[in-house]
């Protein structure tokens, strides 16, 4: 979305790249099928991709390593497992067989969308009505990404986007800040009942969320800006209200570094 002509985009914790990630993993196995001769057995070679999509499908380990080597020596048709497994995973492995299958004999860019639908049944229980709206945006965007290629020799894989990315305000929480890097860090709603927030009472939950200020607050390579930003909310409790607050107090996480910090009003 766009604010006032600048691009921000907004993103979650890290584990919300898996899913970009292993549409990935399924295009490089449809790129490598679509090569691959149509009759006679022939040695998988994209292990690496395999193992990340079997990983994500649930499958028990050991069930993993058996699918492995068979699939490694007689190639992706080859991938199935029993009903007795469970209609979950059953249902899911077929899909994935079938739209890679089908994925192969269209476009890259229809295929991709084959792989997509596919993929979906797989993130049902694992990501919330928001999250699911990001990734659908990071699975649009690896499939523009492949919209002028007649063949799906044509893709460099490794090349593709995983995440949508673009100069501008990126929004992300603490937890999904954790590795990266940006020149300038804002952080927000740094007041007393937020950060820390009003529920976290003993000193190991406090620990846990200076730690996390930290880790935020670590992102920036050229100015971070600790914004106060005052909340109004209401606190509930089992259910009821609580309390009426205004959240405006500096937060007790600050006062120990006031003296090196430089205010902006």
């Amino acid at each position: 979305m766009t604010k006032n002509g600048i691009e921000v985009v907004e993103n979650y914790c890290g584990s919300m790249g898996e899913p970009g990630k292993i549409l990935k993993a399924l295009m490089l196995i449809a790129k490598w099928k679509a090569r691959a001769p149509k009759k006679g057995k022939h040695r998988f070679t994209p292990v690496n991709a395999l193992t990340r999509v079997l990983k994500y499908s649930g499958l028990p380990e050991k069930v993993q390593q058996e699918l492995l080597i068979v699939i490694s020596n007689d190639g992706w048709d080859s991938l199935s497992v029993s009903k007795k497994m469970g209609d979950k995973h059953y249902r899911t492995i077929l899909a994935l067989r079938r739209a890679v299958e089908q994925a192969v004999t269209m476009s890259p860019e229809s295929g991709t969308q084959l792989l997509i639908d596919a993929l979906k049944p797989m993130m049902s229980n694992r990501f919330g009505k928001s999250e699911k709206l990001i990734i659908v945006r990071d699975f649009s965007n690896i499939k523009s990404a492949v919209r002028n290629r007649r063949a799906w020799a044509d893709l460099v894989i490794k090349k593709l986007p995983t995440t949508y990315y673009k100069t501008g305000i990126e929004l992300t929480t603490c937890h999904g800040a954790k590795g990266r890097e940006w020149q300038y860090v804002f952080l927000i709603n740094v007041v007393e009942g937020e950060f820390p927030f009003y529920f976290n009472k003993d000193n190991v939950k406090l620990d846990e969320e200076r730690r996390l200020l930290y880790v935020a607050a670590s992102r920036a390579s050229k100015k971070l800006f600790i914004v106060e930003s005052p909340v109004h909310k209401f606190i509930y409790t089992r259910g009821r209200q609580k309390y009426d607050a205004n959240l405006d107090s500096e937060s007790t996480f600050i006062t120990d570094y006031g003296s090196q910090m430089k205010v902006v009003n």
